[in-house]
């Protein structure tokens, strides 16, 4: 209401108009706002096959102890979210602008937050076994093997993380289209097959594989873009 009340009044004289539309940016805008949404859904239905695999493999109980794992870690992996999350608009202008340099010296800075992050994630992992019993007492025990899986997994995302926080604002997301879709129709198969020979941590190590396959592909992107030889698919 305030806003409308702004630009019909004081602001009128640049108030939005449906008239100003260029609508020749439309098929580009919404293509990449589609494959954003795409990375993202594939993104849920790896987290939620999880935990439909664990119920169906071995109980909702173990379903809980991956919850409860993967939120505890998820504080390190929530604070480094924070602090890149900025960063995607700045790397949209840089790019415009040709600003090789601030990028690279960017992605430096960046690699090292990333440092103190892992160091974070296995402090974390580390007392975990304490922060177990303070926070939820003797109601559930969480063996320390699958938080080392989780604290895994976790890894994996920061690392996807950050350079898929680079890539989607320089508009370079096909490889991560492509790894995207390969993890999405093959995690349930793994899953199921190391779910039933290594119980709930064959389900965690099958999302952290194809994590780490994602993780290996947008490193290597961003590192071709930064030095200007990104060719064919890797600079789409």
């Amino acid at each position: 209401m305030s806003s409308f009340l702004l630009y019909y009044n004081t602001y009128k004289e640049v108030a939005p108009s449906f008239r100003k539309v260029d609508f020749n940016y439309a098929k580009d805008i919404v293509g990449l706002g589609s494959k954003f949404f795409f990375i993202q859904f594939a993104v849920i239905i790896i987290y939620q096959t999880n935990n439909i695999i664990i119920t169906q493999i071995a109980s909702p109980k173990d379903v809980a102890i991956f919850n409860v794992a993967y939120r505890y870690l998820s504080i390190a992996l929530m604070s480094f979210t924070i602090i890149i999350s900025p960063y995607w608009s700045a790397f949209t202008e840089a790019y415009v602008q040709e600003d090789y340099t601030w990028m690279k010296t960017t992605v430096k800075a960046l690699r090292k937050i990333l440092f103190l992050f892992i160091i974070g994630l296995i402090l974390l992992v580390t007392f975990s076994s304490t922060a177990y019993h303070l926070w939820l007492g003797d109601k559930i025990v969480i063996p320390f093997k699958i938080t080392i899986a989780v604290g895994f997994y976790v890894l994996m995302l920061g690392i996807v993380g950050l350079h898929t926080q680079i890539l989607n604002g320089i508009g370079k997301v096909r490889i991560q289209i492509l790894t995207y879709s390969l993890a999405t129709f093959a995690h349930i198969p793994l899953a199921l097959f190391l779910g039933k020979k290594f119980d709930i941590i064959g389900v965690i190590l099958s999302g952290s594989f194809f994590y780490l396959i994602i993780s290996f592909f947008t490193v290597k992107q961003v590192n071709l873009l930064l030095e200007k030889k990104a060719v064919r698919i890797w600079n789409k």
